[in-house]
């Protein structure tokens, strides 16, 4: 079976996560000009000369292009956005867990007087009915695994179900059941989803848990713990490191990589942040320090550096490198 999704794709921000349209082809596009000006690559690599098709400005090649939520107003000086850098995904953002838990207990409701579980096998009736009525009791987190057990034994056990209303109350259950884990999820941390990414993967697969219902919260989460970096005034690259190394356990399973893609632009936004705030006598090791995290990273790595380029002025940047000469750090180690 495969995994149903019902992902419905809406914008949102927390950060600008801009997607324009290319000023020549007016396709979607990432990226822009120096200028400011939006232009994807393919256009960009056909200008008969390099000036900005809008103002006329000279352009690098379009290696030299800007991540498009990091530019300014058109025609303006680049600059970050002045809501601060987060992590912003197209995904829908799920409901508030107060909202999320009143409406899981209409779901629990609906389920102890409607559902017609004496279609299911009788031991697997019994089971779901048990864990129904103890989530209706049980406020905490630690009915997590027995939730999962729960739906794991639903699909498996059901496989072999040809009745058409029993195979809908089989998704009925389901459902429920995967309500109820996003429940449960959200009161975590994300190092401790991190933890349950392997298992939860392999329930999406098989259909044990819906798609749409576990990756919004997952997005969430990730989110909120960026925030969380961004809002503590000293530097916090050990925490950031340990947020990437998380979410790299996401995108290692496929069927996360809605997730992980969307997080790419959100991960750049965050170190660009972050630089940004080391000042220049931290200017050196922010850069070092960021190319050291991104390395298992190279599409966040390529888009921070494109956006570092433009944020650290030229002479700042000779300014880090005659510094790391001197000792601080290797030159080597720098953006290029």
């Amino acid at each position: 079976m495969r995994p149903a999704t019902g992902c419905r794709r809406s914008k949102r921000k927390l950060g600008e996560h801009a997607k324009q349209e290319c000023c020549v082809c007016l396709s979607a596009t990432t990226t822009c000009t120096p200028c400011g000006h939006p232009l994807c690559t393919d256009c960009w690599d056909m200008l008969p000369s390099l000036l900005c098709p809008l103002c006329r400005r000279g352009l690098p090649k379009s290696s030299g292009a800007i991540p498009a939520w990091f530019s300014g107003a058109a025609g303006s000086a680049m600059r970050p956005s002045a809501s601060g850098s987060a992590l912003s995904t197209t995904m829908p953002r799920p409901e508030s867990i107060a909202a999320r838990r009143s409406k899981t207990a209409t779901d629990l409701a609906f389920a102890a007087s409607e559902l017609q579980l004496d279609l299911l096998p009788s031991c697997l009736a019994k089971k779901v009915k048990r864990t129904l009525q103890r989530e209706a009791k049980d406020k905490s987190a630690h009915g997590l695994e027995a939730i999962l057990e729960c739906a794991d034994a639903v699909v498996r056990d059901a496989v072999d179900l040809e009745d058409v209303s029993a195979t809908d109350v089989v998704r009925a259950v389901v459902s429920i059941l995967s309500k109820l884990t996003a429940l449960r999820l959200s009161k975590l941390r994300l190092f401790e989803v991190a933890g349950l990414a392997p298992v939860l993967a392999a329930m999406l697969e098989r259909s044990a848990l819906v798609v749409s219902e576990i990756l919004p919260v997952i997005d969430v989460l990730m989110q909120r713990e960026a925030r969380q970096i961004l809002q503590i005034d000293c530097m916090q690259w050990e925490a950031f490191a340990d947020l990437v190394q998380q979410m790299q356990v996401f995108r290692e399973l496929p069927v996360f990589a809605d997730v992980s893609e969307e997080m790419t632009s959100g991960l750049a936004q965050q170190v660009v942040e972050l630089v940004r705030r080391a000042g220049m006598e931290q200017l050196p090791v922010a850069l070092c320090t960021t190319r050291e995290i991104l390395k298992p990273w190279p599409a966040v790595a390529q888009e921070a550096t494109a956006a570092l380029r433009h944020l650290v002025p030229i002479r700042l940047l000779r300014l880090a490198q005659r510094w790391a000469s001197e000792g601080m750090a290797g030159p080597d180690a720098l953006p290029p």
